[in-house]
């Protein structure tokens, strides 16, 4: 059964305080934001439904995170149907938010023009766990066999250019100086471009979208070389026997 908001708080810390500038009436509610829980009401509608003449004021302490920033409240929002159903932010404004280093909570006031299911939403950093030492030693082996990939695959496409008019008399020498190429610009796309990538939006966009196109194109002259062998061994050997 769905607990009652009274369930979650103690009875002092919900009260009513007049402001000093106007007759105003604001509600505090104070709770700590649970890892499976959230401060909920058991009406079960939606906030269309009905909204306070005055603002209701929220007040959350977090459970400690690590390397979470833009902290927000939210409510959920009962759709028709299960995909219309979310977090949203309508009529909840996120008014402070400091953060506690010591602790790693944050603390967040917000106002509400409703009850219903509330909760803070953090957006958590992708930093890796991975220790500096070992982070660098990763980054120099990823440069270093990507440059040496790069340097006999060039090679491989100058030997291939060498053979120039009989290179497009055999199907097999095209081939493989397709596949070469591709994964040269791969290798070269992700060794010139993962700075860019990091640092830029739009350029971040730009690298991946390249690396998928020169890897996709990597498989495309793959499957060709297999169907190739598969036509040199199998067919033939079937047509011999």
């Amino acid at each position: 059964a769905m607990m009652n908001l009274e369930d979650f708080l103690p009875d002092s810390v919900i009260d009513e305080t007049e402001s000093n500038a106007t007759d105003n009436v604001t509600t505090v509610a104070a709770a700590i934001v649970l890892s499976s829980q959230i401060i909920t009401s058991n009406s079960g509608q939606n906030a269309a439904n009905g909204t306070f003449t005055t603002n209701a004021e929220l007040v959350f302490t977090t459970n400690p995170v690590e390397r979470a920033f833009n902290p927000r409240c939210a409510f959920w929002n009962f759709g028709t149907t299960v995909a219309e159903s979310g977090w949203s932010t309508d009529g909840v404004t996120t008014t402070e938010t400091m953060y506690d280093e010591e602790t790693q909570t944050f603390h967040v006031v917000c106002q509400s023009q409703h009850l219903t299911s509330f909760c803070v939403l953090v957006d958590v950093t992708g930093e890796s766990d991975i220790p500096p030492l070992e982070a660098r030693a990763l980054e120099i082996v990823s440069y270093v066999g990507s440059s040496i990939s790069m340097f006999f695959l060039l090679i491989t496409i100058i030997f291939f250019l060498s053979f120039g008019k009989e290179l497009f008399s055999s199907v097999h020498y095209f081939v493989h100086l397709n596949l070469s190429i591709a994964l040269f610009l791969g290798y070269a796309a992700f060794v010139g471009g993962i700075e860019t990538a990091t640092n830029s939006e739009v350029g971040c966009v730009f690298v991946a979208a390249l690396l998928q196109y020169l890897f996709v194109s990597v498989f495309c002259w793959m499957l060709c070389e297999g169907i190739m062998l598969y036509l040199l061994l199998v067919v033939v050997f079937s047509d011999a026997a």
